[in-house]
């Protein structure tokens, strides 16, 4: 003879999946301040699509929208490859660094008598807190931000700029 289960009540979701398990898949949308120390802020908005390659190794995908506040305004546009690995996972906090290159593209010249393209490199690091059951996280971190055009328009037409960004987000799985 079986024995009758009983139903899960209706009102339970599933398990969100574990941050940072290989194939999971997670979105982030955030904001961030830069500053080169001399005369220049940065404002960022952005959003990503992450993508775990292996356990607490992230490959995301990030699209930003920029504000340069330098010389003459500009605003930009800047897709990303970002490589993150989370060195530290208990689940609910996680401890990272990161790496990635992008493309940057401007209204005008940024820095001053650059150019409006122009790649941008970064390194940094953070952290990301679990927030809810349903696998919702909070991220902030920090990180160097280069911009540079890579002396494709000659050497005379590379002045480059260096700045440290802070920024924070929100993550959660799909």
């Amino acid at each position: 003879a079986s024995t009758p289960t009983t139903p899960a009540p209706l009102d339970t979701a599933p398990a969100a999946v574990a941050f940072g398990t290989a194939g999971s898949k997670w979105w982030t949308v955030g904001a961030g301040i830069a500053n080169n120390f001399h005369s220049a802020t940065d404002l960022n908005l952005f959003g990503a699509y992450s993508y775990f390659l292996d356990t607490d190794v992230e490959f995301s995908a990030e699209v930003g929208a920029w504000y340069y506040g330098d010389g003459d305004d500009a605003f930009g546009l800047n897709p990303q490859m970002v490589v993150r690995w989370h060195f530290f996972n208990n689940q609910k906090w996680t401890i990272y660094g990161d790496i990635g290159i992008g493309l940057l593209f401007m209204t005008d010249d940024v820095p001053d008598g650059g150019s409006s393209f122009n790649f941008s490199p970064r390194i940094g690091g953070g952290v990301t807190r679990l927030l809810n059951d349903s696998g919702l996280r909070w991220q902030a971190g920090i990180r160097w931000a280069h911009i540079s055009n890579a002396r494709i328009t000659g050497d005379e037409d590379n002045p480059s700029r260096d700045s440290v960004m802070f920024y924070t987000g929100l993550i959660w799985p799909f």
